[in-house]
């Protein structure tokens, strides 16, 4: 799968508007994630994961072992974001967005999904991020991992910090901050 593959989230009005089972969230949801993973169990959502979710309070219980349309569009955004946040920071990150949103389901929903879409233009498209679209060698495919590390690092120190954190490139030395991303490749032969 290359990057040019990925495929955007469904819209909000493309769910279900029916309660459904939990085969069928399942189904629905793992869709939804297969558009980002090489192999679709790798990002799979299962039955218990969707229960410890309940569990945690990420996700409200079903009534009458059914999912409403709001917790299946949960459950999709639940699998994207676990590959980054931990499931405390996740809770954190939609109470956020829930009040930002004065609490509807939808809104959040289509926030993410249109974060979602810019994120992937602003650093495929625009290149805004001067990263190769198909790495080419293993020094590429390290910036590529380098990068999400430090853009992980970066989201949930502001998560925790909720807006104290001076972003991580300020606490680079110059020399660093200066550098085109190519010099900072590390040769791996």
């Amino acid at each position: 799968m290359t990057i040019q593959a990925i495929q955007t989230l469904d819209p909000w009005e493309d769910y279900p508007k029916i309660d459904l089972y939990m085969d069928q969230v399942l189904n629905i949801v793992n869709k939804q994630l297969s558009l980002y993973f090489k192999d679709p169990k790798e990002g799979a959502i299962t039955a218990s994961m969707v229960n410890n979710y309940v569990k945690q309070g990420l996700l409200s219980r079903p009534e009458k072992k059914k999912y409403r349309p709001e917790q299946v569009t949960r459950l999709v955004m639940i699998g994207i974001l676990k590959q980054v946040l931990t499931m405390t920071q996740i809770m954190k990150l939609f109470e956020l967005l829930l009040e930002e949103k004065e609490g509807s389901e939808s809104e959040l929903y289509m926030a993410f999904r249109d974060s979602l879409d810019r994120s992937f233009e602003r650093m495929w498209l625009q290149g805004e991020y001067p990263l190769l679209p198909q790495p080419q060698g293993t020094s590429d495919i390290l910036d590529l991992a380098l990068i999400s590390f430090l853009t992980r690092f970066e989201a949930t120190a502001l998560l925790d910090d909720l807006g104290d954190f001076e972003p991580l490139k300020s606490s680079l030395p110059e020399e660093v901050k200066e550098s085109p991303i190519e010099e900072l490749s590390l040769p791996l032969e």
